[in-house]
């Protein structure tokens, strides 16, 4: 699978044909408008985000934006209710992905038993009502994941008032982090010791 960022909380994520679509990124955020082409879309806090933006696929779309189980073209989702968003788990191609926006501290017990050891956590980490630089060690500490993909912090253009980046890797000790357009995930090629770090450009 590939992942790539599209600013803010949001994430294409590519499963051979199938395209999931993370929280499209709404007009106010001051991030690029480009049209999106989806076959499912997860919406996990209301009002930041904007799925009409999102164009389906020949074969329709799938919008989720609550918690429960779905299982749509091989893709299993999983959603919890957090305070003010949804947290998912996608499972596809025997990889496992956590998408906690919105969270600003540790998560509940019920929360952690669906996200703890997922290989792919994607963690806001921009502080100013989500978690912080400096509390998102913690957070990493919790889950125990395999990667790292760190999102929802300050990048040109960006509306919303967050942290830079460079707070965060200074607190995780990864200050020499190279960006990437885009990353492949594969299950062989996960870390299977210390967890790593990916830095996706926008």
């Amino acid at each position: 699978m590939y992942i790539q960022w599209l600013g803010g909380n949001g994430f294409r994520i590519q499963v051979e044909k199938t395209v999931v679509i993370i929280d499209p990124p709404s007009e106010q955020s001051g991030l690029r408008q480009n049209q999106l082409k989806a076959d499912i879309v997860l919406n996990s806090t209301y009002g930041a985000t904007d799925p009409e933006r999102v164009k389906p696929q020949e074969a329709g779309c799938e919008l989720i934006d609550s918690p429960g189980e779905y299982e749509a073209q091989g893709i299993f989702v999983y959603g919890i209710r957090a305070k003010n968003s949804t947290l998912y788990v996608l499972n596809a191609e025997g990889v496992t992905i956590g998408h906690v926006a919105g969270i600003s501290g540790e998560l509940s017990v019920d929360q952690l038993e669906l996200i703890e050891g997922v290989d792919v956590l994607l963690l806001p980490v921009g502080g100013h009502g989500v978690l912080s630089p400096k509390d998102a060690p913690d957070v990493i500490s919790q889950i125990e994941p395999r990667i790292v993909i760190p999102m929802d912090y300050a990048v040109e253009g960006y509306a919303i008032e967050r942290d830079q980046l460079s707070e965060f890797l200074k607190e995780v000790g990864a200050r020499a982090v190279e960006p990437q357009e885009k990353v492949k995930i594969t299950k062989k090629d996960l870390p299977s010791e210390e967890t790593e770090y990916y830095i996706l450009t926008v």
